[in-house]
């Protein structure tokens, strides 16, 4: 402790000894002071010589040995040591209170910088003291020694006094250099004291600025801190209790608390590391705010979690904007869902009658009629066939604007799929009197798989487009392979004409709906500009790219590059003739026309027809009665096409496996879908084209045509 103390003493800089040290001290300097006069006493009265002699080495020894064990001071003991060897016992008992006044006068200069017990100018008192004592024990001292003795006890004192002062000045410089260290160190506790401060000043701005709340928990100790900006997110800014999780908790509501809760657990668990909620919040006003929670570890040294920090964000506009904003998607949703309902019974409340104008027309075609009478249903049947074009292109725009319409891949041959159409437009293009070349890459004629019936309707609607607006000259079909990679081949579709053109500034309102070139285009050349938005939403449903390059006055020219998988076997031939083999059908059909148009395309093959109004009706007829094939009309009364399929397959027919074809004026997926459901083996899409219905004859009932 004598050690520990008298280092402390000597060594430390100013305030950094405690009030136990300082306390010491102060008794220390007292016992030291006090052994002045003690000293004096037994140089003057010369008392015990040899047990003073005893006393001095074992006091000195201890002392020297305990205080002084850093290498400078060890300079201190040699002359000490030499002094109370070679001299009498009265010098020795001098040299003890000349050294006594030493060891004095050092405590003294070490204990001022200190500022344990003496005040500089208490301090300096205390030296002057020392030095008159010192003289004082001088003067004494010589007196009573010869001149051999003086001299050797001056050396003595000059080489105690030299070393005395020699390690002094050391200790000051020393502590001069501590002084500088720790001035420095206090310097850079300021500098970080202000970089900390500014730091804090500029998040606590930017936390309020940016409306961001933070709450810290400690892992260790449980203790939370949390921002000013929490409270003021809570409404809370009167708020002086202690910060505690479970006030957090409180704020907010069921069911989201117990997702926060379990969020939370998580994470301090060490399940997950982080997460992300969006929640309520309520506040003392009862007003409910959200916040946008992010809560994540904060790890220490040695990869140890220590902190759990979560940062809270107001969102409570953002949610209500997106509430405002489903609920608009939603409005939205509800009206195309009205529209497509509309959509569907528009599309079989007038297919249902032009499937009737057009079979009757194609019938009564095929009599014996005069040239008038003929051209005369020719244009009664091309007026038919435009509206129902019209029609079409409204109901494909609506379906794709939707996402409703599928595409319908199957293995067909392009180039034999391509030439009816062909073979169309040449005969119109004729009739307007301009020139129609076409070209079909022979290398098309392979098997692949594709919708066929929507890249008839691309290509016809272009020819379509470049028919309407070319008046003079020209237009033309082109139909390439691009190549073949892998198991894909590469098919480009290109129509050309010298029409007028378009304004490169107009290309970009060509795919909108109901959009022509211009205004003029639409009073000169009529049309609701349906045919290019159709195209460019098919080509993009189908994964391929168009491309249109025109100028005014000198035509357009649209391309189209479409990918389609390779086949592995080749479709199947064009269907022969039907034959003149028995084959009973069951037509169940609720409008009178199209059972008349159905029974004359049939009877004129030789079919024998069986003839229901209803689902019910044709329930009956099958449970008697069998038939090779049943044409299923799908919208009827009492019971419509579905649930009479339905009810075949479950067994109310004689033949619960007779193939059925439905016949739809609403040939949209979700009714193809709820038909397959219901057991409906293929479709026919009003209004019929002959032709159409003896390929899926032939695709049913071979063996009987």
């Amino acid at each position: 402790m004598f050690y520990t103390l008298l280092g402390k003493l000597t060594q430390a800089p100013p305030g950094a000894l405690g009030e136990n040290d300082r306390l010491r001290a102060k008794i220390l300097a007292v016992l030291l002071v006090a052994a002045i006069p003690m000293t004096g006493l037994q140089v003057a009265t010369n008392v015990g010589p040899e047990s003073l002699k005893v006393v001095v080495w074992v006091v000195h020894l201890v002392l020297w040995l305990v205080y002084g064990l850093n290498r400078s001071r060890y300079f201190l003991l040699a002359p000490y040591l030499l002094v109370l060897l070679c001299l009498s016992l009265p010098f020795s008992a001098v040299v003890a209170g000349v050294e006594m006044v030493f060891f004095l006068h050092w405590q003294a200069i070490s204990l001022l910088p200190a500022g344990l017990f003496l005040t500089p100018r208490r301090a300096f008192l205390v030296y002057l003291a020392n030095l008159a004592l010192l003289f004082g024990f001088f003067a004494a001292s010589l007196s009573l020694l010869e001149l051999r003795d003086q001299i050797l006890f001056l050396s003595c004192v000059y080489v105690c006094v030299y070393l005395s002062a020699k390690v002094i000045l050391e200790d000051r410089r020393d502590l001069r250099q501590k002084r500088a260290e720790l001035a420095e160190r206090a310097l850079q506790q300021a500098q970080t004291q202000t970089l900390l401060e500014t730091s804090n000043r500029r998040l606590a701005v930017a936390q309020e600025t940016a409306h961001l709340a933070m709450l810290e928990l400690d892992l260790e100790t449980l203790e939370v801190f949390w921002s000013e900006e929490f409270l003021f997110l809570l409404g809370l800014e009167d708020h002086h209790a202690p910060p505690s999780l479970q006030f957090f908790y409180d704020q907010i509501p069921e069911p989201a608390r117990t997702q926060v809760q379990s969020a939370i657990n998580d994470v301090v668990q060490e399940i997950r590391y982080a997460y992300i909620l969006t929640h309520p919040i309520r506040t003392p006003s009862g007003r409910v705010n959200h916040v946008e929670n992010k809560g994540r570890l904060v790890f220490g040294p040695g990869g140890k979690p220590t902190h759990l920090l979560l940062c809270l964000y107001e969102v409570t506009e953002l949610v209500q904007v997106e509430s405002q904003l489903r609920a608009t998607i939603e409005d939205l949703e509800r009206a195309n869902r009205t529209k497509t309902v509309l959509l569907a019974n528009m599309s079989h409340e007038l297919r249902t009658p032009l499937n009737g104008i057009i079979g009757m027309t194609q019938l009564a075609l095929e009599g014996h009629l005069e040239e008038v009478q003929r051209e005369m249903l020719n244009g009664s049947l091309g007026a038919s066939r435009e509206l129902l074009g019209i029609l079409n292109a409204l109901l494909d725009l609506a379906q794709l604007e939707s996402g409703h319409l599928k595409l319908q891949p199957k293995v067909m041959d392009l180039a034999e799929e391509l030439k009816p159409l062909a073979s169309v437009y040449e005969g119109l293009a004729k009739g307007k009197g301009l020139s129609f070349d076409c070209e079909i890459d022979p290398r098309l004629s392979v098997a692949c798989i594709g919708d066929s019936g929507q890249i008839r309707e691309i290509a016809a609607k272009l020819l379509e487009n470049s028919l309407k607006f070319t008046s003079k000259g020209s237009f033309g079909l082109k139909v390439s392979c691009g190549g073949v990679e892998g198991d894909q081949l590469l098919l480009l579709l290109e129509v050309w004409d010298t029409g007028p053109g378009i304004d490169p500034e107009r290309l970009e309102y060509l795919s909108s709906p109901f959009t022509q070139g211009e205004e003029g285009f639409t009073r000169r050349f009529g049309g609701l500009g349906l045919g290019l938005p159709l195209v460019v939403r098919l080509v993009r449903l189908m994964g391929g790219e168009m491309c249109l390059r025109s100028q005014l006055g000198q035509g357009s020219r649209f391309k189209v590059a479409l990918a389609l998988d390779l086949a592995e076997h080749q479709p199947a031939p064009v269907w022969a003739p039907i034959s003149k083999q028995p084959l009973r059908i069951l037509v169940v059909e609720d409008n009178p026309l199209s059972q008349k148009l159905l029974l004359k395309m049939l009877g004129k093959v030789g079919v024998e027809v069986g003839l229901a109004k209803n689902g019910l009706e044709a329930l009956e007829k099958g449970s008697t009665e069998s038939y090779d094939l049943v044409l299923m009309d799908l919208q009827m009364p009492v019971m419509d096409g579905f649930e009479a399929t339905r009810q075949i397959r479950l067994g109310r027919a004689k033949d619960p496996k007779v193939p059925v074809v439905a016949l739809t004026a609403n040939d949209s997926q979700e009714d193809r879908a709820k038909a397959q459901s219901a057991g409906v083996d293929a479709f026919l899409a009003k209004p019929l084209e002959r032709e159409q219905l003896f390929e899926v004859l032939r695709r049913f009932c071979p063996h009987k045509l």
